[in-house]
């Protein structure tokens, strides 16, 4: 029987009445034909086949089409749910004997698209065919449990205005399509299955990943293809609710050319955490280029979380001025992480940041400076598998925050210490801090910066060279007299704790300082110390300070080698 169904127009719609066959309840060969505007509940039974020869509709109500089912489209027609400004549904009802759409021509059909007015809309068990267009659905929330779509000329499968799969979410396929297989807003990225799921074999082997915003918690999972990023992504929640972004093992983000992901870029709380393995590790690269500074990295902010990265590979990222990963005011743990390819720093901790305990296998190469980081960070560098080598500055650059208040050890990296701010050491009475530097350990300095010892707070300076491995203190650049500012070490130093052995210091006794070695009302015990080249004196006494020069050897000093040597 075929039944007229009156679509209800607004006062402005002018569409023609069209007639639509809903009614197959009756066993037969031949095939039910449809087309035009669907008013009401329907169901399409898999008694029959169905054709469907121009556009249809489902403009009100739900239309359910039963599993075992099969629908033929012809050339240029499609099945649109909710798109008219109603509220309206589709179920495909597959689970049993599934569900296959197919083009009744080789040249396909134009697909299914959910508008944003859907409701009640679920795929279950079905294969869609040579639909040109794919499926596209915008910004409602679909149930996926069984859906292949095969043979799209461009995108299989669209997500847009922040449509989503619902919980639960499986056997999703998409093959053959000529561009990506998926394109998905950012907010919705976590809502993509991997189990008993398929996105390779298409034109572009990827997720299209668009919008440039997530404010709730998601995990990107491996789907066999890599994620796309074409802006940048700001990651942010609120208080109490974090956006948390994980990546599992073995997932892949690529970045478009000067793209970034911040983490509470505006101070609201978010977390980075990558769970990569030996097998499956996280990379994070270039997409389509692997040139150095390719993309401006990953940020993060006051206001996130420690940031968790465990087996992650981070590629292509970082701008002259900036860094492939930026930590800001809080703490990260490293755990088996290689940074390469930035045109600035590789790994750039600034404020209060800081590695977590447990950090190790940190290795930094093809960047400017590997390693940046605020002096009072400094001893929490992960010294096992730390490997600094291979960038076009081979040290790690002590900037910012350099006031030490408690004892703390700087280790020999196998490349230098780049002091570029003042080093100051002060604890206080009940705890001194001690600076303990240890020997084979080499600081360079910036123009005017050195090490304060004392001034205001309970200190000592340890310098642990041995014959074999003497610490080096030189200039960063040119190597002239008071190109640096040298070590003062004045009277609230300890002087138990003030021991120089084996160390070399060359071409300071600038700033403020007078010689290479400045004790002001304090004494040291210097063993083997070699002041060389400097602005002043290579060794200066001042108030009541005293030192054993026994071992102290000097060269080229400007004014002498020692000022207030007995």
């Amino acid at each position: 029987m075929l039944l007229l169904l009156l679509a209800c127009p607004s006062p402005t719609d002018t569409r023609p009445v069209e007639v639509v066959d809903t009614d197959d309840s009756g066993v037969g060969d031949d095939a039910e034909e449809h087309c035009g505007t669907l008013d009401g509940d329907a169901t399409w039974y898999a008694t029959r086949p169905h054709h469907v020869t121009c556009d249809v509709v489902v403009a009100r109500g739900t239309l359910t089409i039963e599993g075992g089912a099969e629908v033929s489209f012809d050339e240029g027609t499609s099945l649109s749910v909710a798109t008219e400004g109603y509220t309206a549904g589709l179920v495909v009802d597959g689970d049993e004997g599934g569900v296959v759409f197919q083009g009744t021509t080789e040249t396909g059909w134009d697909g299914i698209r959910i508008g944003e007015f859907g409701d009640g809309v679920a795929f279950r068990g079905l294969l869609v065919l040579g639909a040109t267009l794919g499926m596209t659905v915008e910004g409602v929330q679909i149930e996926v449990v069984g859906l292949a779509l095969d043979g799209a000329t461009d995108v299989g499968l669209s997500l847009a205005d922040g449509a989503r799969l619902a919980e639960g979410a499986e056997g999703l396929s998409v093959t053959n399509a000529g561009g990506y297989p998926v394109v998905v807003d950012v907010s919705a990225v976590a809502t993509l299955p991997s189990v008993a799921s398929s996105y390779s074999e298409n034109g572009s082997p990827m997720i299209l990943v668009e919008g440039d915003s997530l404010e709730e918690s998601a995990t990107w999972e491996d789907l066999g293809v890599p994620y796309a990023i074409t802006e940048t992504v700001d990651v942010a929640g609120i208080a109490g609710e974090p956006a948390v972004l994980t990546l599992s093992e073995g997932a892949e983000v690529y970045f478009d050319q000067g793209t970034s992901l911040r983490f509470s870029r505006t101070g609201d709380a978010s977390q980075l955490v990558v769970e990569g393995t030996g097998d499956n590790p996280v990379r994070m690269a270039g997409l389509g280029a692997d040139v150095a500074g390719y993309w401006a990295g990953i940020s993060v902010g006051t206001g996130a979380s420690a940031a968790s990265l465990t087996w992650l590979e981070l590629s292509g990222a970082g701008e002259a001025t900036s860094a492939a990963l930026t930590v800001d005011d809080t703490e990260l743990l490293v755990d088996h992480v290689s940074i390469a390819g930035s045109e600035g720093d590789g790994l750039s901790l600034e404020g209060n940041a800081s590695f977590m305990a447990g950090s190790s296998d940190l290795a930094v190469s093809g960047c400017d400076v590997p390693l940046r980081m605020p002096g009072v960070a400094v001893a929490t560098l992960p010294l096992t598998g730390l490997a600094l080598e291979g960038n076009s500055r081979d040290a790690v650059a002590v900037d910012g925050d350099g006031k030490l208040t408690e004892s703390v050890t700087w280790a020999a990296l196998g490349v230098p210490y780049w002091v570029i701010d003042n080093i100051e050491v002060n604890g206080d009475a009940e705890h001194a801090a001690v600076l303990t530097i240890e020997a084979g350990t080499t600081v360079l300095f910036d123009t005017g910066a050195g090490i304060y010892v004392g001034k205001d707070g309970a200190s000592g300076l340890v310098v642990d060279g041995t014959e074999d491995a003497p610490v080096t203190m030189l200039p960063w650049s040119a190597y002239v007299a008071g190109a640096w500012a040298g070590l003062g070490v004045y009277g609230l130093a300890d002087p138990s704790n003030v021991r120089l052995s084996h160390l070399e210091v060359g071409y300071a006794g600038g700033a403020a300082l007078r010689g290479a070695v400045h004790l002001d009302d304090t004494s040291a015990i210097l063993d083997n110390v070699y002041l060389h080249d400097s602005q002043e004196y290579g060794l200066y006494l001042t108030g009541t300070a005293t030192a054993d020069t026994a071992t102290v050897s000097y060269a080229n000093n400007t004014l002498g080698d020692c000022s207030g040597c007995e």
